[in-house]
């Protein structure tokens, strides 16, 4: 809102020629719009004056606060660029670390190997298995021969926790670790 001359006179004299604010003398050219500059501390949850200082009473003390506050900005963005750079090497030393293992389920052995399957997000151990049109079946309990029991023959990637499917079959693949040392 900007003031008429009249209303600026007014609340010049309504203070006596002074800042309401810190007191100082209005000079010729002064704000009549004042605010608190706070600094917010994030890391300890507080806020303070900017400085220590009260708000600017003209507009040479408002551009002088105006410019530190640009090298203040300055220097925050120079130490966001150096953190920024610091946690892409973290991030690269921790790609290195566990590398990129994973590979396209096209190149995964298929001759019963246990091995790690992925889709997305899911991970199981599992391998690749085939099955033939026929197979010899025993009584569950005594073991008798029962016959032989007629199947569609096929093959697909079988996880031990039966979560592949032909609809959505593991895309990548990894060995298994190598077991700890005793």
């Amino acid at each position: 809102m900007k003031l008429t001359k009249a209303q600026r006179a007014e609340l010049r004299e309504k203070f006596g020629g002074r800042c309401a604010y810190c007191g100082c003398e209005l000079p010729e050219r002064w704000h009549a719009d004042h605010y608190e500059p706070v600094v917010r501390n994030w890391r300890s949850h507080s806020a303070q004056f900017a400085r220590g200082e009260k708000p600017p009473a003209t507009l040479e003390t408002a551009q002088a606060a105006w410019e530190r506050d640009q090298e203040v900005i300055f220097e925050q963005k120079a130490e966001i660029g150096r953190l920024s750079q610091k946690v892409n090497q973290l991030r690269q030393k921790l790609a290195g670390l566990e590398g990129d293992k994973w590979k396209p389920i096209d190149t995964a052995p298929k001759d019963g190997t246990e091995i790690i399957l992925r889709r997305g997000a899911r991970v199981s151990s599992g391998a690749w298995i085939e099955w033939s049109k026929s197979a010899a079946e025993h009584h569950s309990t005594t073991g008798e021969y029962l016959g032989q029991v007629e199947y569609d023959s096929g093959a697909c990637w079988a996880s031990w926790d039966g979560g592949f499917t032909e609809d959505e079959p593991p895309t990548h693949w990894q060995p298994l670790p190598s077991p700890p040392s005793a």
